[in-house]
């Protein structure tokens, strides 16, 4: 172990508290219930058209010790990102998931195919022989004077936290909803994760990438993003279950050549452009390797603040004692407390070219008194014809095909007017969100 890291478990923490709120506002509830908007809607439906068998929410794992730098103060946030599960119980939590990538690296259980090539591209990374792979110990890196296995120092997660299968076998096939559906979900993973690394392992992990960030990537080929307001290195390679270029036993052609080259980069922890870039395909095959130039893209910066209005208001209200309705991207969101008969309504409505979000509360029964009502009457003091209490943003034109985007992300790369009028406003909704939290009723 002559690497040394260090871990700040503090931030690690955080961001696993941050992943854990995400998770019960929009995946998986306290009680077990898989929540998601598009579960009962779209992806399972699909998938039971289909004859397809459905598993429902595997949830990421991230190590105690995710937020690592070296002594030469180099950061390392390594996140990989795999195809769909082929078997399972449903409904697995974090802490779940985490024990049972743990208990191999303990070798309690033994590691399956993915996890050995995973395994093994983690030791090159940190510095350690793959070729000592074989028991806890000599898979362990020195994480201040600690010895830690490397599967305890990353994170991972599903191209789709669900699956579909072929039944009685484990023959994952994602279902288009499916594929059209999560991409929204790994991208809010990734702007808490802040990955300085993102090993994308197979297609579907890849495809599932391009929808979340907005690029084209290409297989074997580096590239380097901005994610969650730091640069990232993204590595899309196969799955290390690939049937011709896996690279789950020591010494494939394609971990040798393709995967360990990639990630020797000398800036790689950081981010920084790779010495050493993918290779053409004839290379891939176990020959030489040559040095390519990685290409460097620019894409909007995703942020770990609330991305939509909605994203904003609904953990604050939660907290604050109300409840809330699911919605869709194009419908109507209600929240409303227990203590008095208040709604409060946040429509995304498209409108011909336009796209508006409109805050509405209501006075409650009757017209009567609503300490809330009052609030938001005295702070935006609507006019005679706006007495419901409603403020409206709109945004500038957009084209059609992005209309309904507004309400469920904003790290679309091809409009930028969209995304810069999103940005400049989200400001200004998540301080109104905040300021109706602090309201006392």
């Amino acid at each position: 172990m002559a690497h040394r890291f260090h871990s700040d478990v503090a931030q690690t923490a955080r961001r696993r508290a941050d992943l854990l709120a995400y998770i019960e506002d929009h995946l998986l509830l306290n009680s077990g219930a898989f929540c998601c908007v598009h579960y009962r809607s779209s992806c399972l439906p699909s998938a039971r058209s289909a004859a397809l068998s459905f598993t429902e929410g595997e949830m990421p794992h991230v190590g105690l010790h995710y937020d690592l730098s070296d002594d030469e103060g180099r950061n390392f946030r390594v996140v990989f990102v795999g195809q769909e599960r082929g078997r399972g119980v449903a409904s697995v939590t974090m802490d779940a998931r985490s024990e049972a990538v743990m208990q191999r690296a303990r070798y309690e259980i033994a590691p399956n195919p993915h996890l050995k090539g995973t395994t093994y591209a983690l030791m090159e990374l940190f510095g350690l022989s793959r070729h000592a792979a074989g028991n806890a110990l000599s898979e362990s890196i020195s994480v201040d004077g600690d010895a830690v296995h490397v599967l305890d120092c990353f994170a991972l997660t599903n191209s789709t936290l669900c699956s579909a299968t072929v039944p009685r076998t484990t023959n994952g096939k994602p279902t288009a909803a499916m594929k059209r559906n999560c991409p929204h979900h790994l991208g809010s993973m990734l702007a808490i994760l802040q990955p300085t690394m993102l090993v994308l392992q197979g297609d579907s992990a890849r495809l599932a990438a391009e929808r979340t960030l907005g690029v084209n990537l290409v297989r074997d080929e580096l590239v380097v993003l901005t994610i969650g307001g730091s640069p990232c290195t993204v590595f899309p390679f196969t799955h290390p279950n690939h049937h011709g270029s896996g690279w789950w036993w020591q010494d494939s052609p394609y971990l040798r050549h393709t995967v360990l080259t990639s990630l020797r980069g000398d800036d790689h922890a950081d981010g920084a452009a790779m010495n050493k870039a993918p290779m053409p395909k004839a290379e891939r095959r176990g020959l030489p390797t040559t040095s390519t130039q990685t290409r460097e893209r620019s894409v909007p910066q995703m942020t770990s603040e609330p991305q939509t209005f909605f994203d904003g208001l609904r953990p604050i209200l939660r907290r604050s004692g109300f409840e809330t309705s699911q919605g869709t991207a194009t419908g109507m969101n209600v929240f409303f407390t227990r203590q008095r008969k208040v709604t409060v309504t946040v429509n995304f409505a498209p409108r011909d070219d336009r796209v508006s979000v409109k805050l509405t509360v209501n006075r409650g029964q009757k017209g009567g008194a609503n300490p809330l009502f009052d609030a938001l009457h005295t702070q935006f003091k609507p006019s005679d014809h706006q007495l419901g209490g409603a403020v409206e943003w709109e945004t500038a034109p957009l084209r059609t095909e992005s209309k309904v985007q507004v309400a469920t992300r904003i790290s679309s790369a091809d409009n930028a007017a969209h995304y810069d009028w999103v940005l400049r406003n989200a400001s200004v909704l998540r301080a109104w969100a905040k300021w109706l939290g602090s309201v006392r009723l």
